[in-house]
């Protein structure tokens, strides 16, 4: 026992998680150091303190632990607990990324490249660090890779190889992954053959994965019959969702088809909550139907 712990035991007091995090992390054990900061930082088991949080994260990182650096970085690149400096958490996120292969790291310098984020914005490099982070096996990373792809940021670009990152993105169970897979096969590009049926699968497993524009896509497809088989009480459940997650198309949509089944005051609702998310067709849509709907209660 550490001469730490032998002195709460005999002062009675109960030995907490984070005092033995505190003592191991000062007998030299860098993933105790970072576990503590992380304590500290989210105000998880110990008073919120960004300042002693960083303290810990550099402790942890001058040990050996690469996470620690990617925390240290993270609050340079947002002042927390110290002064902003976006060029030392680019030298951080660079290290962790190149030589101890965090793909977090890597994501990271794609977000800070491709938003100018404190530091001059360069496109093709982002698109360089976004693939660096995929072949880490970073869902996000894949999907800001093919992005990047898409818009022309990286030079001598294959779109056939940003449709392979999406499709590595969406079996990592990320959302957006899914989606816009399901858009390149429903306009056939970046090497995807245009096919209806295998948008709709991709934008299904998008809306499994709760993403508001792939159950809309996928509501107005069961709704219309567009590569699966028209479905109205499945296309409400799926514009439902898309609504719910706030896609004003979405809840548009929705009250379209409540109007067709004849429910006027569901399909109100949902121009209203449409109209609530800043679809100004919406608040038309609603405030017709409300007086449509006021003149049929008058009493004859």
């Amino acid at each position: 026992m550490t001469v730490l712990l032998m002195s709460l035991a005999f002062a009675n007091q109960p030995v907490t998680e984070r005092d033995v995090q505190r003592e191991s992390c000062e007998l030299g054990e860098a993933r105790e150091c970072t576990a503590l900061g992380l304590r500290y930082r989210d105000g998880r088991g110990a008073p919120q303190d960004p300042h002693f949080a960083l303290e810990l994260f550099a402790k942890g990182c001058e040990l050996g632990d690469a996470t620690a650096c990617v925390y240290r970085a993270d609050a340079y690149r947002n002042g927390d607990g110290v002064t902003r400096n976006p060029d030392r958490a680019v030298e951080l996120y660079l290290t962790a990324c190149t030589k101890d292969n965090l793909a977090r790291a890597c994501r990271a310098l794609g977000e800070i490249y491709i938003l100018g984020d404190g530091v001059s914005r360069d496109p093709a490099s982002s698109g360089t660090w976004y693939e660096q982070g995929c072949t880490l096996g970073d869902a996000e990373s894949c999907v800001g890779a093919a992005m990047s792809i898409e818009r022309g940021d990286v030079l001598d670009a294959d779109p056939m190889r940003g449709r392979a990152m999406l499709a590595q993105a969406c079996q990592m169970h990320h959302a957006r992954g899914c989606t816009l897979l399901g858009r390149r096969y429903l306009n056939g590009y970046d090497g995807a053959e245009k096919s209806l049926d295998n948008a709709g699968a991709m934008y299904e497993a998008g809306c499994a994965l709760q993403d508001a524009e792939a159950c809309r896509m996928v509501g107005e497809m069961s709704m219309k019959g567009k590569g699966r088989p028209k479905d109205l009480d499945s296309a409400s459940r799926y514009l439902t969702d898309a609504c719910a997650w706030d896609d004003y198309e979405g809840c548009r949509l929705l009250s379209v088809l409540m109007k067709k089944q004849g429910d006027l005051q569901g399909s109100i609702g949902a121009a209203r909550r449409g109209c609530e998310l800043g679809h100004e067709k919406s608040c038309t849509q609603a405030e017709r139907m409300e007086w449509r709907l006021s003149m049929e209660q008058q009493p004859r």
